[in-house]
């Protein structure tokens, strides 16, 4: 099943009622509807039952290979302002604010193409909220200001361009020829469409609290793994953190750093938490911000089976920005020119 198919319907076993009189016959009727209509809850509840809380971090012992890097020196005007990466099919994908384009990198850093341009024509960009690559290797950019969604093949020529029909949108989760797109309304939380903008399918938010939080404040990250199927959400300011198969919740966790949704506008700016992340068929990883002096230089690692907390990677200096791909973490931050590097960690 890919990301985003619909999970088939289970068969329900009927609930027999056997001879009984007549006058009996409507509470026997009403009863197997009450204790099928008590299983089905039960099924729900367990489907998407929440993982114990992790009270503090657990560092893992971690050394770093450096096996990529781009940019960085003075003279090199390559990256200027590259805030959203993305990786994918042996390449890295930067969106440049600098510039207004989509950049490619092959493995070795080389710039391969670039492709876009400030402006609301097609190949033009106003203000993308995310970047990332389909499993087929293709890109896709949300680009909020513009309202649409910019389609690109992996040679960076233009595929397509289309608009949801949801309006306010936030982040995206590519699949084969359709992508699932967040938005910060309750219904739909999510809509997968193909590449017409159609919806295929969607589906509500599954925290009830989130009814009483403006939509600013409900904000939300959202990733897939490479296969296609397993997609997780972490919200900015505040603590869950959901992991999908397909169109069904798997499970519910928290972040081991973080607090309830601010019920309204703080005072002053609202903490916060997940400044990014990235998905894997077995784990989630959170670029954590929160209160602590080691804000954007720990990645918190979570069960993508479970969403418990495991442990926490510590990276040797902040960064601005996260993408994962093939067991190789990319980071992007100003030094004082921008770079992004790619970092293993060694075993």
């Amino acid at each position: 099943m890919t990301l985003m198919a619909l999970a088939e319907p289970q068969m329900r076993r009927p609930c027999r009622i056997l001879s009984l009189p007549l006058a009996l016959l409507a509470l026997a009727a009403l009863d197997c509807t009450q204790r099928e209509t008590a299983k089905q809850e039960t099924r729900a509840a367990v489907a998407v039952s929440a993982s114990a809380r992790a009270t503090e971090r657990v560092h893992a012992v971690t050394r770093w290979d450096t096996v990529f890097a781009v940019g960085g020196a003075a003279d090199d005007s390559t990256l200027l302002l590259p805030r959203l990466i993305a990786a994918g099919k042996g390449a890295v994908y930067a969106y440049d604010y600098g510039d207004n384009s989509v950049k490619a990198f092959d493995d070795g850093g080389r710039l391969r193409w670039r492709f876009g341009r400030r402006g609301e024509g097609p190949g033009e960009f106003m203000n993308p909220f995310d970047i990332d690559v389909g499993p087929d290797g293709t890109i896709w950019v949300l680009d909020v200001d513009a309202g649409r969604i910019t389609h690109l093949s992996s040679e960076g020529s233009l595929l397509g361009l289309f608009r949801p029909e949801v309006t306010v949108f936030e982040s995206l989760v590519p699949g084969n020829e359709r992508v699932t797109i967040m938005s910060v309304s309750l219904d739909p939380f999510w809509m997968t469409v193909d590449l017409e903008g159609k919806t295929l399918a969607q589906g509500s938010a599954p925290i009830r609290k989130l009814s009483e939080i403006p939509p600013h404040l409900r904000q939300s990250l959202a990733s897939g793994a490479a296969s296609g199927s397993v997609w997780a959400i972490a919200f900015v300011f505040g603590d869950p953190i959901l992991v999908y198969d397909g169109a069904e919740v798997r499970c519910r966790g928290w972040l081991v750093e973080g607090a309830d949704f601010p019920p309204r506008q703080p005072d002053g700016p609202a903490t916060v938490w997940a400044a990014a992340l990235a998905t894997t068929d077995s784990s989630v990883f959170v670029l954590a911000r929160g209160e602590t002096d080691k804000r954007l230089q720990l990645i918190d690692v979570y069960s993508a089976f479970d969403c418990s907390y495991q442990y926490t990677y510590v990276l040797p200096r902040r960064v601005m920005a996260m993408a994962f791909a093939d067991g190789v973490f990319y980071f992007e931050f100003e030094d004082p020119m921008p770079v992004i590097i790619g970092l293993r960690p060694a075993s």
